[in-house]
């Protein structure tokens, strides 16, 4: 299955995340999109572990009551897009001679191989040129993403159970891009890093004019919020999470003293993936904002500890910015409460059935 795609019909976004799933399903007028369907689901704990599934009936049976839940009529629908992140996925830009898209699929996944930390008969390889070499007309610059064929599997029996047909399997960080592009019209000259803070895994893709410029995926999240709590007073993985968002009236103190240091914590790597970045381009290349998306986008303080670490810009992705729907039918206060877990499961809807 391909990792990469333009477009084609219609298809269900459905981002399969640590802690919850989420369903997005867009209708493409001569306007533009319109939310159609909308929907979110919890998973119990331990069901996705560093990107793996562990507990597949309990993904398949939040799959099956997401559709049923928002009255999807699947058999007018073309399929399915989802989309991976975590240990079991690479993406790396390379480098190559430039030659004919023929020889291209031929060379690339032998290239490949000396990139990726898997066992090239375990993985699918996937591609796609970026662009020209700006300091070599001769050479391409292309991003190479490997993902392990069992989890590729695995996500294809999942959504064969729930009743639907997997039809596009793309990257959490390329799905936020397709959202990204959809909502925002930006400056050529922008150089923007797409952040997306999920559970377990960070996606980072820096983008430039419609082109990826540099993705890579963080192995930490949002639950370090939540270990850090649990460490500190005690209590179950259900119980801190309701202490992170009602509070903690018994000793609020440890809260924010928590919430500080995983803050720091994630600014910290979150700034050390730009400057990896920063120091391979020239200055007009540099990453000059940030737009965050993901559950821990709306943690107390993050967006003023990213702004002071990373000295630049950081602003709250709406994946609904450009997206119209009909306030009769969708609460305006649930769109704008969901919005920031909702930016792959939209970047995912705009998929279409042909997809690559």
């Amino acid at each position: 299955m391909k990792l990469f795609a333009p477009k084609s019909k219609d298809l269900i976004g459905i981002d399969i995340g640590s802690t919850s799933i989420k369903l997005v399903v867009l209708k493409e007028t001569e306007k533009g999109y319109i939310l159609d369907k909308i929907g979110l689901c919890a998973l119990p704990a331990e069901a996705i572990v560093d990107g793996t599934i562990m507990d597949s009936s309990s993904v398949v049976d939040g799959i099956k009551w997401l559709v049923k839940n928002v009255n999807l009529k699947v058999k007018k629908m073309k399929g399915a897009a989802s989309s991976v992140a975590g240990k079991s996925l690479v993406m790396k830009e390379i480098t190559v001679a430039k030659m004919s898209p023929e020889e291209l699929k031929e060379h690339i996944p032998w290239e490949a191989e000396s990139h990726i930390p898997f066992d090239p008969f375990e993985v699918n390889i996937d591609f796609q040129v970026l662009r020209e070499d700006p300091q070599d007309p001769s050479q391409l610059k292309a991003m190479i993403v490997a993902c392990k064929l069992d989890m590729i599997d695995d996500y294809v029996k999942i959504f064969k159970s729930a009743g639907l047909n997997l039809e596009v399997l793309d990257t959490d960080a390329f799905a936020i891009q397709n959202a990204f592009e959809a909502n925002y019209k930006v400056n050529n000259q922008d150089v923007i890093a797409l952040v997306n803070i999920g559970a377990n895994v960070t996606n980072i893709n820096i983008v430039k004019n419609g082109e990826s410029l540099f993705a890579y995926d963080i192995q930490m999240g949002g639950n370090l919020y939540n270990d850090e709590l649990q460490r500190k007073i005690g209590l179950s993985g259900e119980e801190v999470e309701k202490k992170k968002i009602d509070g903690y009236p018994e000793n609020p103190d440890i809260l924010d003293e928590v919430i500080d240091k995983v803050n720091n914590t994630l600014a910290a790597e979150i700034g050390a993936t730009l400057d990896i970045y920063n120091v391979t381009v020239l200055d007009e290349e540099r990453v000059n904002s940030v737009c965050l998306s993901g559950g821990a986008s709306i943690t107390k303080n993050i967006i003023t500890v990213l702004t002071s670490y990373l000295s630049l810009p950081v602003d709250i992705f709406n994946p609904f910015l450009q997206i119209k729907y009909d306030t009769k039918e969708f609460n305006i206060d649930y769109i704008k409460d969901i919005s920031p877990f909702m930016a792959v499961a939209v970047g995912l809807a705009l998929r279409k059935q042909g997809d690559k």
